[in-house]
């Protein structure tokens, strides 16, 4: 019901006791929350404590389950957006029930992780709060190259990129993201950048390295982590192509033919590369993480921002933690650019920037007929729905 709030702007309900045909109760601005924050302190009272969890990510583990402090987590992310459903300025009250809800999670075990790409490995940690036990590949596949690492894993179906306005709010060289096949950067950047690696690795020279072919390369680990851009290399150091035989670079920008930036008659290889999933690790992993601790810090130092202040040292209590360079005093910005750096590829860059005021901000290859149109805040209600509950009202700008 939250998640179609937050998109749609108004969610349904059917109550257990109407009949089949009679149409859904539709909910909006202040009745919506207090529905969702009444089930939400529910499920809080009902459900059971889970900690942190041990050993493989896989459906029988506790985490794969939500417990308290997965649904005082998605508490607290309605408690620090409900303004925006609300039309109103952040409540105090609200920010402070925020930091309450975080602080209750971490005192259940939950904290802030070393090691940023190990996170999204099989084995649970301190910071899964909530995970789903159904495959990650997709989050590995969609992103890479048809012919990346081709000889055992198989390659990618060349699709999801990212923008270079957004790889460059990461510390480290513009143009170039190397490091070693063991993880070490090359060209200054913070470890949430990841790396592209010159080779791959020895088959069992690493925990959950796997091959099975019994070649001597671990399958996958000439793929790097985060963003890859650049030459990107075969498990012998072999320069890999593309399918028309030209250097398999991926791209800062996206150029059609002409040279003109654009999303139309690009080649194959624009477009800096995202993945944090890696298949070093396994092609076909269950786990795919839903709530994360660090997320529930983040939110935790907003609400302070937006109430009490002394947000400054939490944030960069993380960016520490994650190799960059601490800030002298975070502002507004810059909490929303730590979010995407710590969050990329988690499905919150919407939820944020609306928050934040800044989804309808001017960015590369954007319409200009969208810059500044706060109507896209919201997605439109389809047609059918429409046809099907009269009780709902298409949203304005549709």
């Amino acid at each position: 019901m939250w998640v179609i709030l937050d998109n749609f702007g108004q969610g349904r309900v059917r109550e257990p006791q109407a009949q089949i045909f009679e149409d859904p109760i539709v909910l909006t601005g202040q009745e919506a929350v207090d529905q969702i924050v009444s089930d939400l302190n529910a499920a809080i009272s009902d459900l059971p404590s889970i900690g942190p969890g041990a050993g493989d990510g896989d459906s029988a583990a506790p985490n794969a389950r939500p417990g308290k402090a997965a649904a005082k987590y998605l508490l607290a992310k309605v408690l620090l957006n409900k303004h925006i459903y609300l039309g109103t300025e952040p409540n105090s009250a609200d920010m402070n029930q925020v930091i309450s809800l975080v602080d209750e999670i971490s005192g259940e075990g939950y904290a802030l992780e070393d090691g940023y790409f190990d996170i999204f490995r099989r084995q649970l940690d301190k910071e899964t709060i909530w995970f789903l036990p159904t495959g990650a590949d997709t989050r590995i596949w969609n992103t890479l190259h048809y012919n990346s690492a081709p000889d055992q894993t198989g390659g990618g179906w060349n699709g999801f990129s990212t923008l270079a306005e957004f790889y460059d709010m990461f510390e480290g060289d513009p143009n170039s993201n190397r490091g070693t096949a063991q993880g070490e950067p090359l060209d200054g950047q913070e470890e949430r950048r990841g790396y592209v690696p010159a080779s791959g690795l020895p088959a069992g020279s690493f925990p959950g390295s796997v091959n099975e072919n019994g070649d001597q390369f671990a399958d996958g680990s000439s793929i790097g982590f985060g963003f890859l851009i650049n030459q990107q290399f075969g498990y012998d150091g072999t320069a890999l192509k593309d399918r028309g035989g030209n250097p398999l670079t991926f791209k800062r920008q996206f150029k059609d033919g002409s040279g003109n930036v654009s999303l139309i008659n690009n080649d194959e290889t624009t477009g800096i590369r995202t993945i944090k999933y890696n298949p070093r690790y396994g092609a076909f992993p269950q786990h795919m993480i839903f709530f994360r601790y660090s997320d529930a810090h983040l939110m935790k130092a907003e609400a302070m921002m937006r109430s009490v202040g002394g947000h400054t040292p939490m944030v960069n209590e993380l960016r520490i933690l994650r190799k960059a360079e601490p800030l002298g005093n975070v502002t507004e910005s810059d909490l929303l650019e730590e979010r995407g750096r710590e969050l990329y590829l988690e499905f919150w860059r919407r939820n944020d920037m609306i928050r934040f005021g800044e989804f309808t901000r001017d960015w590369d290859l954007k319409s200009s007929s969208a810059v500044g149109d706060e109507t896209k805040n919201l997605f439109p209600i389809p047609t059918n729905q429409l046809i099907l509950n009269p009780n709902l009202i298409q949203n304005p700008g549709y």
